[in-house]
């Protein structure tokens, strides 16, 4: 049967994907949808199982794709910083007005799964994953969108056909095989990167201290193997014969938590499990990754600091008289056991109908994981120069991930957390009034009139995240959102790429602005990378991009965030890299912010380019306390009055929200004085008597 399934696949994969019959102009980042239609079904399917809201949103992938027509939402467990489950309803709202405008309607679908039979004409049959090889989820998710087939984990009386049970041993095996008979025919502009489940942790659990560092230890100084014994644990009830180890952080406010090298378990003195982190072996092992990381380059390491933490779960089987595991490690560690189950996990449904409506490769390889790097690259290999990663990475690996795509000329686009871009794509159209209204075309800069700058600090407030797309459909619009927004100016980074997949979103944040709102380009450009690691000769297409994005969509040319790094290795910005993004930004650019200022003693300070073009330093702010401290430090250490200082000040998105920005600013003093970031620049420019940026 494995033989027969293969050889299926094998043939159906070699006619054309449905992606090509979606527009997709050679100056378009993402492919352009037809405009939506004049009604639109919207369902609310957060009391399905996982595995039915997978099946509708494939169905709404097949379908938007031809006609943008449904619209799906579902909560999220628990309560999410993102504001997943606020945005959803507000969007739609947005959507339905303007559909009254223009005499269309939102249509309430009743109950979801009759969506099934109201568009069965779109579908053709049925994909079957391997719910014990979860990888294969998204091997599926690429199949439905080559074949307008529904992702299944059994049959809701569809035709099957293909079948991937069976067929794989893990996940290599899922991705080779993709990488030698899908992912040929697919498009090679973009790629997707989507967890194939979601993890939901057991917030009731009764967790039982073991050992715990007491010292604050910061450094290797306890790296030592640690025997953990298990065994009074035996006896409690279990279930399916499991204990669970969770290691977290012991002292969780200063965010430096254990490093994890080694795990040795070993049951009646025989070995159940012998790994380093980031292996195929520790999958195996591994029930909750819980916020952990792994270490970069030369790998085998996984570490968690404040809240995060991992969970590693053993199966002993009744009669078992001994469990030991042996744990390698340093740092501030504290380890606790539970025989309680600890999380559940179940497939995650979210993005995918933008995938199977575009075709894309589907992927979950980890930058960081020894055994699945060299895949990734050859995947990556694929793609044409200047193509999106959209999704994100395994393990939050996000400083390997931005590094090793921009090696292969690839720019990343934070979307796994994305609701309805099979729908959002299609509404340029519908919105192009509002569109008209807001937009408008950045000049050069001109030099204003003469005027005395203060001697004070001028700062700026600038909040951080905005080259990730999903935080603008769902965190950032509850910041928006708030009523202390526009009291006191504040800059919002964005991607403006989001003109393709949403340009409801964008338009809503530019037609509702205040005097004290304005935008700047998210870092670094027209998708989120890391410029250093680009091969030369095609860096130029991605700037390019980022100017023309920047033009259309209104933000400007005049400043723009900068991100530099390789790996976890924070590098200040070249004169080369300056010099591209100024030629290809040009004389609006007034400005550049960066991870560090450029040679400045100051490391919140400005430095200038040869060219003139001042550079600034982010003075990171993640709190009312944190923020005022580091303000009056930077008064103490860099401010004597007599001359004004210039501070670039980044907002912690996901850690404040407007409120405890004007509660900050109301508490600085007289000698701050808050600005807008392009007026920053501006008196910048006018102090140093640099006139234009040519």
């Amino acid at each position: 049967m494995k033989y027969f399934r293969s050889q299926c696949l094998a043939l159906a994969i070699c006619y054309f994907p449905h992606v090509f019959s979606l527009e997709w102009p050679d100056d378009r980042a993402l492919p352009t949808f037809p405009d939506v239609g004049t009604v639109i079904d919207a369902a609310d399917i957060t009391n399905l199982t996982a595995e039915e809201q997978g099946l509708l949103v494939t169905l709404q992938g097949i379908v938007n794709r031809k006609e943008p027509r449904i619209y799906l939402y579902w909560d999220k467990a628990g309560e999410h910083p993102e504001g997943v489950n606020y945005s959803h309803q507000v969007w739609l709202q947005g959507i339905a007005d303007q559909f009254l405008v223009h005499g269309g309607k939102v249509h309430d679908a009743g109950s979801p799964l009759q969506l099934l039979d109201k568009y069965k004409a779109d579908i053709k049959g049925a994909v079957v994953y391997d719910q014990d090889v979860p990888d294969t989820i998204n091997l599926a998710t690429t199949l439905a969108g080559m074949h307008d087939l529904l992702k299944l984990a059994k049959s809701h009386n569809l035709s099957i056909m293909y079948d991937l049970r069976g067929m794989f041993k893990n996940k290599l095996e899922v991705y080779e095989y993709g990488l030698a008979h899908l992912y040929m025919n697919t498009t090679k502009r973009i790629i997707t990167a989507i967890s194939p489940q979601e993890t939901i942790a057991n917030e009731k659990v009764a967790w039982t201290n073991i050992t715990k560092d007491t010292n604050h230890t910061l450094d290797a100084s306890n790296n030592a193997t640690y025997t953990v014994d298990l065994t009074p644990f035996l006896s409690k009830p279990r279930t399916k014969d499991m204990i669970y180890l969770r290691i977290k952080d012991a002292f969780e406010e200063d965010g430096n938590g254990p490093i994890v090298s080694h795990v040795l378990a070993t049951i009646d003195d025989t070995t159940v499990a012998d790994f380093a982190p980031g292996t195929l072996e520790e999958d195996a092992f591994l029930i909750d990754w819980g916020g952990s990381s792994l270490g970069d380059y030369p790998w085998g390491t996984r570490a968690v600091g404040g809240k995060a933490y991992m969970v590693y779960g053993f199966k002993a089987p009744k009669g078992s008289g001994s469990l030991n595991v042996n744990l390698t490690m340093h740092g501030q560690y504290d380890v606790a056991v539970t025989t309680d189950l600890p999380a559940m996990k179940r497939l995650n449904a979210v993005f995918r109908d933008y995938i199977t409506a575009t075709s894309a490769p589907c992927i979950w390889l980890d930058p960081n994981n020894k055994d699945e790097v060299s895949l990734l690259h050859e995947i990556l290999d694929l793609l044409d120069s200047n193509s999106a990663y959209m999704g994100w990475f395994p393990n939050g690996d996000e400083m390997s991930g931005v590094t090793q795509t921009a090696q292969n000329s690839v720019y990343v686009v934070a979307a796994d957390n994305f609701f309805n871009g099979s729908l959002m794509s299609g509404l340029k159209k519908l919105f192009w009034e509002l569109t008209q209204r807001v937009g408008h075309k950045a000049e050069p800069y001109e030099a204003s009139p003469p005027q005395s700058i203060e001697n004070k600090i001028h700062i700026s407030l600038t909040w951080t995240e905005g080259d990730n797309i999903q935080y603008m459909q769902h965190r950032m619009r509850l910041l928006w959102d708030d009523t202390s927004r526009g009291k006191v100016p504040m800059s919002w980074t964005i991607n403006p790429l989001i003109i393709d997949i949403a340009p409801n979103i964008l338009i809503y944040f530019q037609a509702t602005a205040t005097e004290n709102d304005s935008f700047v380009i998210g870092p670094s450009g027209a998708g989120y990378t890391f410029p250093i690691n680009w091969p030369k000769q095609d860096l130029s297409l991605f700037l390019n991009q980022t100017s023309r994005y920047a033009e259309e969509t209104g933000v400007g040319n005049s400043s723009i965030w900068i991100y530099n790094r390789i790996n976890s290795t924070l590098l200040p910005l070249s004169e080369d890299i300056i010099s591209a993004y100024h030629d290809a930004l040009g004389p609006i650019l007034l400005g550049i912010s960066a991870d560090t200022a450029r040679g400045a003693k100051n490391p919140y300070g400005i430095n200038f380019t040869a060219s003139g073009i001042p550079v600034a330093g982010l003075a990171t702010i993640s709190g009312v306390d944190q923020g005022l401290a580091r303000l009056r430090n930077i008064s103490q250490d860099y401010f004597d009055g007599s001359e004004p200082l210039f501070v670039d000040c980044a907002l912690y998105a996901w850690d404040m929200m407007p409120g405890n920005v004007s509660m900050l600013v109301d508490k600085l003093g007289m000698k701050f004085e808050v600005v807008s970031v392009d007026s920053m620049w501006e008196m910048v420019r006018r102090y140093h008597n640099l006139t234009d940026t040519t």
